[in-house]
């Protein structure tokens, strides 16, 4: 009899990171090859430096879904990096959100596999947070 409370308390917590932490926050690209853990920070990225990359500003979060794994998420349409210069970009290794004051890391995750952005090429991210529990 858990499970609806801790899930309404996750839909209420993750809409007002929507709100407040996320919204406005930014998506960065980092190239430097490390095994995210708790204590990483910004500092610990080389965040990724090529023509025309630029950390798209996210807004206008989504209200928050149930999925059938338990867990509450909020989304974004597809946010664009393009590589408007002739030589590729650095393999990036990983994404981050960072806070819109610009020094706090949210939330950082890496790729399958280092994805490689080249010359006028268009690399594509959606944008998906979330908060779930085991009870």
């Amino acid at each position: 009899m858990n499970a609806p409370f801790v899930n309404v308390g996750l839909h209420q917590a993750l809409q007002y990171l929507g709100v407040t932490e996320l919204n406005n926050a930014t998506l960065m690209l980092f190239t430097n090859p490390i095994t995210p853990t708790p204590t990483t920070v910004l500092g610990d990225l080389a965040e990724l430096v090529g023509t025309g990359y630029v950390r798209p500003v996210l807004t206008g979060w989504g209200a928050p879904v149930l999925g059938g794994d338990g867990y509450y998420t909020t989304s974004l349409p597809v946010q664009n990096f393009t590589n408007s210069g002739g030589t590729n970009w650095p393999a990036a290794y990983g994404w981050a959100y960072v806070n819109f004051d610009g020094i706090t890391l949210i939330s950082v995750g890496l790729f399958t596999s280092p994805i490689v952005n080249p010359p006028s090429g268009i690399l594509p991210l959606t944008p998906i947070f979330g908060l779930g529990s085991e009870y």
